[in-house]
């Protein structure tokens, strides 16, 4: 692995660079506790996206360039993917909608508020659909800079 990392780092015509991370140097069995489980959507009352009439979708849009994505988090030991996962679309939509800069909003606040009442487990794991309740039905969500996951 290591020889694979270093040749590629020292190719030039490579876009990117290799690393260990936190993530790499996990054992396969520390690596499966962090994959959580999947939620079935099919109990979901839903309907496909109908375009307006003379919609045309760009060819490709990067929401990077557009300010639209936050920095990589980390989630740590904590079960909480599905509080990174609201936050994360509730951040990027709403840097779009209100055209306005990327406002981090607080993982931390889902994770201890949006709890067993709202049928999350901290830690234990979440479902984003039960978070954007919880966001609703208590007017908002705090920044992370007000209350920042730690």
């Amino acid at each position: 692995v290591l020889f694979r990392i270093d040749e590629h780092n020292r190719n030039p015509n490579n876009t990117f660079y290799l690393r260990f991370s936190d993530i790499s140097m996990l054992t396969p069995e520390q690596y499966k506790m962090r994959l959580g489980v999947r939620q079935s959507i099919s109990r979901y009352n839903s309907t496909g996206f109908v375009a307006p009439a003379g919609f045309k979708a760009p060819e490709s849009v990067d929401w990077r360039e557009l300010g639209a994505v936050a920095r990589v988090k980390d989630q740590g030991g904590c079960g909480s993917c599905w509080a990174f996962a609201t936050v994360g679309s509730l951040e990027g939509q709403h840097a779009i909608q209100k055209k306005t800069r990327l406002v981090e909003l607080s993982e931390k606040n889902l994770v201890d508020c949006a709890n067993q009442t709202w049928g999350n487990f901290g830690c234990g794991g979440g479902w984003p659909t039960n978070a954007y309740k919880y966001i609703g039905q208590n007017g908002g969500i705090d920044t992370e800079e007000s209350y920042p996951y730690v």
